[in-house]
């Protein structure tokens, strides 16, 4: 009884053994249940994504678009003005002569030189004579060479070389000698310069080579002179700019005919010649110092009153980076109408630079 209780007991523990045809039934029902679900899901998402659209009433989106352009329109004329920028105009260029003076200067030059194409070859040897003595200056300086007795007896044939000439041929004749020297000058000095060009140096740098033979030649001493200028920077193509040129020909001829002090009423520069030196001096010299220049510039206003010498003082001081001293000029300048619009700008600029430091 015991064993067949026990038996009854381990028997009734144990589960059923399952219906197939029930089994089956349940596996079949439960995943139609989930599609169910799943199907209504995604009636569901797809009600939630295909909404209604609105359509704005007529004329909306053109009144929104004319408020916005109005507002706009409004915020412009209200917003303070883009003031430009103030620039200083601080170039100098009133030296170089115009095509009429570029004409008149080199006819009278040509004159000049044709003088001397006439002279026999024994004429002409008091610029060999001039030469002679630069070079004894170059090498002896200018307190040594006037304490040597052989320098002193060149400069002495030189000077009664002139002389000569002048009585003889005519003061023109001495004239024409400084043109021809002076181009001889010219050329050696266009030369040096591009040489120095194409080699990325100054002028300075090469006096002593090669490239600066020629100048050294025909004019000792005068090649350093003329490397304190900046002309060597004022070009047109691998060439020196023409007013360049004829600023070196001025300065060996005013050089040249220093050595004219024997002739009787001696021959002096050029007129437009000393004219175009003089502006050059003041206004692109890179070798004088800005109270050198202010006190040239003196002397042109006094002589030239429509030389505009308050803008012009302006620009030097505005240069130096001095505005405070450039400031009074420029007002001056608008006062006197001297280039009234720049010098007007170049005021309002000296006083930006000043609140800006």
């Amino acid at each position: 009884m015991a064993r067949h209780a026990v038996s009854e007991a381990a028997v009734s523990d144990d589960p059923l053994p399952a219906d197939p045809a029930v089994a089956a039934d349940e596996a079949i029902s439960v995943p139609a249940q989930e599609r169910e679900g799943a199907a209504e899901a995604a009636v569901a998402s797809e009600a939630e994504l295909v909404q209604p659209v609105l359509v704005p009433p007529r004329g909306l989106v053109a009144a929104t678009l004319a408020a916005l352009v109005a507002t706009a329109a409004v915020a412009i004329a209200v917003a303070p003005p883009v003031q430009p920028a103030v620039r200083a105009d601080l170039r100098l260029d009133s030296w170089r002569p115009d095509d009429r003076q570029f004409a008149e200067i080199a006819r009278r030059q040509d004159q000049w030189a044709a003088v001397v194409d006439r002279l026999p070859a024994p004429a002409t040897a008091a610029m060999a004579e001039v030469v002679h003595w630069l070079a004894a200056e170059s090498d002896l300086g200018a307190q040594g060479v006037r304490s040597d007795p052989a320098a002193r007896a060149t400069l002495g044939r030189a000077e009664e070389g002139l002389r000569t000439l002048a009585i003889q041929q005519g003061a023109d004749a001495v004239r024409g000698l400084a043109v021809l020297w002076g181009r001889q000058v010219t050329a050696a000095f266009a030369h040096t310069a591009r040489a120095a060009a194409e080699r990325g140096v100054s002028v300075r740098d090469v006096l002593d080579t090669p490239d600066g033979a020629a100048l050294q030649r025909v004019a000792p001493g005068l090649g350093r002179l003329l490397a304190q200028t900046g002309l060597e920077r004022l070009r047109a193509g691998p060439n020196l700019d023409p007013a360049a040129d004829l600023v070196v020909q001025a300065l060996a001829q005013a050089r040249f005919l220093q050595f004219a002090v024997r002739v009787p009423d001696p021959p002096q520069l050029d007129a437009e010649l000393q004219a175009l030196l003089l502006r050059f001096r003041i206004e692109a010299h890179e070798g004088l110092r800005v109270e050198r220049k202010l006190a040239l510039l003196q002397a042109l206003a006094a002589a030239d009153p429509t030389y505009p010498d308050h803008l012009v003082a302006g620009v030097l001081w505005a240069r130096e980076g001095h505005c405070d001293r450039a400031l009074p000029a420029f007002a001056k300048a608008v006062a006197l109408g001297q280039d009234k619009a720049r010098a007007a700008a170049n005021f309002a600029w000296c006083q930006g630079q000043l609140r800006g430091r």
